[in-house]
C-alpha cells in the first residue's frame, strides 16, 4: 500500500488525523498506523476513506495513479434512489433472482460492487436505447 495517500489526502483537506478519524468513525491510532504502514484499513474502511475523499479504492491503497472511481451513487438517476443514495420501498418482495444479486452485491468488495454496479448501468443504457429504436 502506498501509505502516503491517506495522508496526502488528509493534508489537501487540512484535517488532523483526529479529524479524519472522526469523520470515518476510527481511533486516531489506526489513521497514524496506516500513514506508516504499520497496518492498513480494513475494506469497509477503505471504502469509507475513498468515498470520504471522494477517490477509488485503488487510488486509496495505492494501486492506482487515478484518483477517481468508476462509479459515484450521484451518478445513478433513478425515480428510487434519494439523494442520499439509499433506496426505500413499501412492501417490497424480491425474486428469487433479485435477492441472490443483492446477495452478492452485499458480499463483495468495494471494486466488486462497481463492477456489478456499472455492469447493470450498461444493461439498462442498451434496453433504453432499443426501446428507443422500436418507438
Amino acid at each position: 500500500m502506498n501509505r502516503n495517500n491517506i495522508k496526502i489526502l488528509r493534508v489537501e483537506r487540512n484535517l488532523s488525523q483526529e479529524e479524519l478519524a472522526s469523520q470515518i468513525h476510527v481511533h486516531q491510532t489506526a489513521v497514524s498506523q496506516w500513514e506508516n504502514g504499520k497496518t492498513n484499513p480494513d475494506m469497509q474502511t477503505a471504502d469509507k476513506l475513498a468515498v470520504f475523499f471522494d477517490v477509488s479504492v485503488d487510488f486509496l491503497l495505492g494501486r492506482s495513479k487515478e484518483r477517481s472511481s468508476s462509479y459515484h451513487a450521484s451518478n445513478i438517476h433513478s425515480p428510487f434512489i434519494q439523494g442520499n443514495g439509499s433506496i426505500t420501498f413499501d412492501e417490497v418482495r424480491l425474486t428469487k433472482e433479485e435477492a441472490e444479486i443483492l446477495r452478492i452485491y452485499r458480499q463483495s468488495d468495494v471494486r466488486a460492487r462497481a463492477k456489478l454496479l456499472n455492469a447493470a448501468l450498461e444493461l439498462d443504457g442498451e434496453n433504453m436505447s432499443q426501446e428507443g429504436e422500436q418507438v
